[in-house]
């Protein structure tokens, strides 16, 4: 992508830098976030964030787009603290350790899945459009996620 919009190799490393602080900004705030919104809202905006994220990549192309990035390293680092205490809520402590260890390797598994596929979109029809893919994928999927919990009374 940072090919695609042309930005100089030379502040690549500057960037993923910034990109780990807001990260770890977006951790050390998550129970901020989590008390203002409210646990529903929290993990609707983390799915919104990220496929509305992977969309303003796909969409704006230009050299400084490289800022959208910054909502998916906040939302990466929100994410963790927020799952977690929700797990933690709503799950005994007997069965804790194991659900965090199997929604930990979910996560993987759905990130080793979803990966690959978006390099062959990449590969065939370029990151813009792998990019704007990977965003209605998101919304669309997250959005069956989140209906399937609220039916089932989870959030």
């Amino acid at each position: 992508y940072f090919k695609e919009i042309s930005l100089p190799v030379a502040y690549f490393g500057l960037i993923f830098a910034g990109m780990n602080l807001i990260s770890a900004a977006g951790s050390r705030y998550a129970e901020e976030i989590e008390n203002t919104l409210g646990l529903r809202k929290s993990l609707i905006s983390l799915i919104l964030a990220t496929g509305t994220g992977f969309l303003l990549f796909g969409q704006i192309t230009i050299v400084y787009s490289f800022i959208f990035a910054a909502l998916h390293q906040a939302v990466r680092g929100i994410k963790g603290p927020v799952i977690s205490d929700y797990i933690n809520k709503i799950i005994e402590s007997k069965n804790r350790s194991t659900i965090l260890s199997f929604q930990n390797l979910t996560g993987r598994l759905v990130y080793a899945t979803f990966i690959p596929v978006a390099g062959i979109i990449t590969d065939k029809y370029g990151i813009i459009n792998a990019m704007t893919t990977m965003g209605i994928t998101t919304l669309i999927l997250g959005s069956i996620i989140i209906t399937i919990m609220y039916y089932d009374h989870l959030i």
